[in-house]
């Protein structure tokens, strides 16, 4: 996360499960949300000028540090553009989508193996930040979006689903 600049953007990936008749049913990976980096307060160990604080008066690290000055610990907060927003509709982060964006620590495409499952295995390679640095994998990445987007709004239109 550190990496992250003006221009970025960082997505954000939530485990849901439907809920149906009172009664939760499968569950998986999606994206809710987005926002894109305009600015970036680092390394945050004092209370910053008053115009900055004026940008993160309502983020909870600042927050928290203005009640608290052992809070002033070093914390990074990103301040998103009016592009960033929360999806209508959550977006399935599935098999097909890490297949297409996401590598391993060694640059390779993710290994899946018959004694995990697909949502054990896209945890653990979630669980960490991954940047994709690539322009033509940011551009699947979008790509994937879109795709996934509006094939999963059509067949919300016929039955309720997973709202974030």
């Amino acid at each position: 996360m550190k990496k992250a600049s003006k221009g970025d953007f960082i997505f954000f990936l939530a485990r849901l499960v439907k809920l149906q008749d009172k009664v939760f049913h499968e569950g998986g990976f999606f994206l809710v949300g987005f926002f894109e980096v305009n600015y970036v307060l680092k390394d945050v160990k004092t209370k910053p000028e008053a115009s900055v604080m004026k940008l993160f008066k309502n983020n909870a690290h600042v927050r928290r540090a203005m009640f608290d000055p052992q809070f002033w610990d070093g914390f990074w907060v990103f301040k998103g553009s009016l592009r960033s927003h929360r999806f209508k509709y959550a977006i399935p982060f599935d098999r097909e989508f890490c297949d297409a964006i996401l590598k391993d620590s060694k640059g390779e495409k993710l290994t899946w193996s018959n004694d995990r499952s697909e949502l054990q295995i896209i945890g653990s390679y979630t669980r960490a930040c991954r940047v994709i640095e690539k322009q033509e994998l940011q551009d699947a990445f979008m790509k994937m979006v879109e795709k996934k987007k509006h094939h999963w709004q059509e067949g919300l239109e016929r039955k309720s689903g997973y709202c974030t």
